[in-house]
Formats: structure tokens, C-alpha cells, sequence
């Protein structure tokens, strides 16, 4: 059953796709199952097309779930949605005072849930757990003679983190969104009606131009949200071999340049575009190039953002017509 001991209630949030479900979604319920505390409820999202025998698969894990008094939610989208549209149905069938996304590719530490209710006693509007990387053992040379130019600067961005005090052994309050992924984000639900919820024209949508997460945390930001983050409750992301490279850092980096010429004023763009330079330059010199390749990769992106500036509207509307498409229904609630 769920823990006695929890005195905020939490719904927890995985969004995945059909093809998805047998690689990775089943890997993460299972995780979620083997934690020492249990969340009230679940919700998955399959995001596109349906497989049916993909659905029957699932009712495994649910039903076991549901032992343990998790009540579930399956919901299906189609056709495929902007990630921001899924994140924001996610809050709407959400019934509990925090909902807590993670992506169907992390394992989750099995005290991971435990350690994000230990952090709600401080009341806070969001809490960012740690990310560390895991993959398969032939790949982890790859991440050593490329620590700065994989997946390793996305993920271990919380080492970067602007820490602003610190409440118990692995709690501590922080200033700024670096190192928040949606991948471990936990939200206060009326915090979110309060800031208003993920916009749904933003995130993945057969593209890499993601950002409905970062837009959000800028407004929780600019609503002096309270930010916590928490060192011990961890998920383990799987990283697949097409991302340890410096290649896939820079496509990831140009591919998100139209969500910040939609977010970001003209002006900003320019500021960010002559700052992250010299920010570069400077952080070749002292020799810190972690923070230097950082520096480069949001140059990269902003330089996307001035060309596509001029062609929002277009982007926009494709957009806008998919959301007209867009059905859901709840396949499966116990």
C-alpha cells in the first residue's frame, strides 16, 4: 500500500510512445514497482500511435501496481503531439498535490521516490532530483575520452548548479533552472494553476525542438518559485550510443534554436549571442572546459534562434494544425 508516513499526496508522470514501450517503458515501470514508497498514482501517456498488444503487455505492471494501492491511469494521444500537450494533460488528470514527471528511459533509484517525499516537508513549488548517466559497459570509453562533449554535459549539469543554501545532508535550496530536467521534476499542482500550465505548442514533435520544460521553469522563475534540489533521489537515464558524441551535441544545440526565436526577444538573442562568446573564450583560457563547451552549445543555439527568427510563424502554425488533429482517450483506469 502506499506509505502511511506521507503527508503530501504525489501522481507521477511517464509520457512514452508506442515503439517505445518494449525498449524502454517497461525497464522504468518496473523500477517504479521495486521502490520502497509507492506514489498514489500513475499516469502514462502513449503519445501517437497505439499497439494494442504493446496496452496488454502493460496491464502486467498496472495490475501490480494496483496491489500495492496505486490507482492508474493509461492515456492515449493521437495522432503524435507536441510534448507540451502531453505534460499538460498529464497535470489536468493528475488528482494529488505534487505530480512528478520522469521519462520512460530512466531507472529509478529505489529510494528515489522516498528521498522526493522527504523533500516536500519543506514545502516547496518544484524539486530537481540528480541525473547520472547509465549505459551499457562497452560504451563507458567513449565517455571518457569524450567527458565534455556527450550527453555527460546535458545530464551532470546539476554540478553547475547555483546552490543558495542548504536544509539537510542532501537537500538544498538553489537559484536558477540549471540542472532541473523533466526527467526528475517534481511540481506543486497549484503552483502550476498558479504560473499557468506547460504550453502545448511546445516540445518534441517528430523534430528536435523540445523546450516546453525550459519555458516553464522561466516562469517559475520570474514567480519566485521555490526550487529545491535533492542530491539522493536519483534516476539513472539510459543513454543509447547515437548521444555520446560531439556531433549530436551540436544538432542538439542548432535544433533548438526555433524554440528560443519563439521564447526570446530579438534583442536578448543578440545580448546572448555576443555574451556566451566571450564567455567561451574566457573559459578556453582559465582552461575550464566544461563550462566552455556549456558556453558554446547556447551560442550555437542562439545563433539558430537569430535564423529562424523570421520563420516562427510557419513553425508556429504546423503547430497549431497538429493541435487540431489531436484526440486522447483514457484506455485504461484502475
Amino acid at each position: 500500500m502506499c506509505s502511511s508516513s506521507q503527508t503530501h499526496s504525489i501522481s507521477v508522470c511517464i509520457i512514452t510512445t508506442s515503439r517505445r514501450i518494449p525498449f524502454f517503458l517497461h525497464y522504468c515501470l518496473k523500477s517504479l514497482i521495486q521502490q520502497i514508497s509507492f506514489p498514489h498514482q500513475l499516469i502514462i501517456i502513449i503519445n501517437g500511435e497505439i499497439n494494442e498488444e504493446e496496452i496488454i503487455a502493460l496491464k502486467a505492471y498496472i495490475k501490480t501496481l494496483a496491489t500495492q494501492g496505486v490507482r492508474v491511469k493509461i492515456i492515449a494521444i493521437h495522432p503524435l503531439a507536441p510534448v507540451g500537450f502531453c505534460r499538460k494533460l498529464a497535470v489536468e488528470f493528475s488528482d494529488h498535490e505534487y505530480i512528478a514527471f520522469v521519462d520512460d528511459d530512466v531507472i529509478l533509484e529505489k529510494n528515489w521516490l522516498n528521498n522526493i517525499i522527504s523533500s516536500l516537508t519543506y514545502k516547496p513549488d518544484i524539486v530537481g532530483g540528480r541525473v547520472e548517466i547509465l549505459c551499457q559497459r562497452f560504451w563507458e570509453p567513449l565517455i571518457k575520452k569524450h567527458p565534455f562533449f556527450t550527453e555527460y554535459v546535458f545530464v551532470k549539469n546539476y554540478l553547475l548548479m547555483r546552490f543558495h543554501g542548504k536544509l539537510s545532508n542532501n537537500i538544498y535550496l538553489v537559484s536558477g533552472i540549471r540542472g532541473l530536467w523533466t526527467n526528475n521534476l517534481t511540481i506543486r499542482r497549484d503552483f502550476l494553476r498558479k504560473i499557468g500550465n506547460f504550453r502545448s505548442l511546445l516540445g518534441y514533435l517528430e523534430d528536435d525542438v523540445g523546450g516546453e520544460d525550459t519555458e516553464l521553469k522561466h516562469r517559475a522563475i520570474r514567480n519566485n518559485a521555490k526550487i529545491l534540489y535533492n542530491h539522493s533521489a536519483i534516476v539513472y537515464h539510459r543513454v543509447t550510443p547515437s548521444r555520446l558524441s560531439i556531433r549530436y551535441c551540436f544538432r542538439r544545440a542548432w535544433a533548438h534554436g526555433p524554440f528560443y526565436a519563439i521564447t526570446i526577444s530579438l534583442s536578448s538573442i543578440i545580448k546572448g549571442i555576443i555574451y556566451n562568446s566571450l564567455t567561451t573564450i574566457w573559459y578556453i583560457i582559465i582552461d575550464r572546459n566544461k563550462e566552455g563547451f556549456l558556453s558554446f552549445a547556447r551560442t550555437l543555439t542562439l545563433l539558430s534562434a537569430l535564423l529562424h527568427c523570421r520563420r516562427t510563424s510557419r513553425f508556429l502554425d504546423r503547430r497549431i494544425e497538429r493541435l487540431k488533429q489531436v484526440r486522447y482517450e483514457v484506455i485504461d483506469h484502475i
